[in-house]
């Protein structure tokens, strides 16, 4: 009888008899007991801890905590985020990498490049370029033990000297770090009113004031350790823009209250600028206040515009209400002989010349154009606008007596 053949495919692999199999896995099975013996018989190592001084990059803060090694983060007491570490024996590290840059590569960039410049490192002029440096570089940690290691003398030279158009303080007061501020202001004899290159609100570098830059931020912190080191709240910039001016035009409210409060001048005009009146009458709050604290009402620009043909032409009758109720002229006419209600037809705000009529605006009063009210409607008007004109035309001479049109 033949014997019946099995067909053995030639590309699927045969079989390991089982005791190649059992094999194998003994041999699996021994090599991890010896790794489990091995790391067994390894001693515990503690994690050894040591009392570091710690000064807060963010902040500025200086105090003592307890670090292990291998810590990835030593958090700051006082702002409550990562702070670089550095032990009395001017052991630098960064112990979060994220946070803030190595302390140890800063001062070697900066010594390097002091040594490429050929300058003697020991030089005032180098103290400053190496300050400039580290404020510069965002490595506030470094900044204080550098200056504290200066004498008086040399602290107040460091931190007034002007490179590149700015000061050690307006680079310290760019990056926030307002207890260096302080202390640059407190101890090291910076001056708060010197000028430095600072771009204003628009956008142009001139030569300004710390405190100029920080009301353009509305930055009360800032303000209050400048006044309170005796900054000029009515300095202008070489352009005229006072830190008051500035915060008209950015509306920061509290900032504006501040200043005032301090002593700013509402009615100052520098360099022919306007009053700063006449930035705010787009926000009636903001007005209010300036006029409560002396603002005139009745002051006029270059063009002879008062504060109520800006609120006029800004369509804002809550601001035209205010003004009027204020004593401001209804009837003042600017440099071409346009009147508010000149102003408010041009917007087309019916609201806003509601007011001015009910304030007794006279709507006969010619400008330069030899146009009234009536006519300068008709040219910038719509239909429905006209009409409200006109309207209040007839009841004119229904109500008053017949007035003859200037010539």
């Amino acid at each position: 009888m033949a014997t019946q053949s099995t067909y053995v495919n030639p590309r699927l692999p045969r079989k390991a008899p089982r005791q190649v199999v059992y094999q194998q896995l003994q041999q699996e099975r021994h090599q991890k007991q010896q790794q489990q013996q091995l790391i067994q018989s390894k001693p515990a190592t503690k994690k050894k801890t040591s009392l570091k001084h710690v000064l807060c990059s963010n902040c500025g803060v200086e105090f003592d905590e307890g670090v292990s090694e291998g810590t990835a983060t030593v958090l700051c007491q006082e702002c409550r985020r990562p702070a670089a570490n550095y032990s009395d024996d001017d052991d630098y590290e960064n112990v979060d990498p994220k946070a803030t840059i190595k302390v140890k590569k800063t001062l070697s960039a900066a010594v390097r490049s002091i040594s490429q410049s050929h300058q003697d490192p020991t030089s005032p002029m180098s103290a400053v370029k190496h300050l400039h440096y580290l404020l510069t570089k965002g490595n506030l940690a470094s900044v204080r033990p550098f200056l504290l290691k200066l004498s008086g003398a040399e602290q107040q030279f460091v931190v007034t000297e002007v490179i590149n158009g700015r000061t050690a303080l307006y680079l310290a007061l760019a990056r926030k770090a307002l207890l260096l501020v302080s202390f640059m202001l407190e101890d090291c004899g910076a001056d708060p009113n010197q000028f430095s290159l600072i771009a204003n609100v628009t956008g142009k570098l001139v030569r300004s004031t710390c405190l100029n830059a920080a009301a353009s931020d509305g930055n009360l912190d800032a303000m209050n350790i400048l006044v309170l080191n005796d900054a000029d709240v009515n300095l202008a910039d070489e352009i005229g823009w006072t830190p008051l001016r500035t915060a008209c035009y950015k509306e920061h409210v509290d900032a504006i209250k501040y200043l005032i409060n301090n002593g700013a001048n509402i009615n100052i005009r520098t360099n022919h600028l306007d009053s700063c009146l006449l930035l705010v009458t787009h926000n009636a709050e903001i007005l209010d206040f300036l006029i409560s604290r002396g603002g005139e009402v009745n002051t006029a620009d270059g063009m002879e515009r008062t504060a109520l043909h800006y609120a006029a032409a800004v369509a804002n009758p809550d601001s035209v209400r205010l003004l009027l109720k204020n004593d401001a002229y209804v009837n003042a006419q600017d440099e071409e002989g346009n009147t508010p209600l000149h102003d408010a037809i041009s917007t087309g705000n019916i609201q806003t010349m509601k007011v001015l009529i009910d304030h007794r605006a006279d709507p006969y009063i010619r400008n330069e154009d030899r146009e009234d009210a009536f006519l300068t409607a008709s040219l910038k008007m719509e239909p429905d606008k006209v009409e409200y004109l006109m309207t209040v035309h007839k009841l004119k001479k229904l109500t008053s007596s017949t007035r003859p049109l200037a010539t």
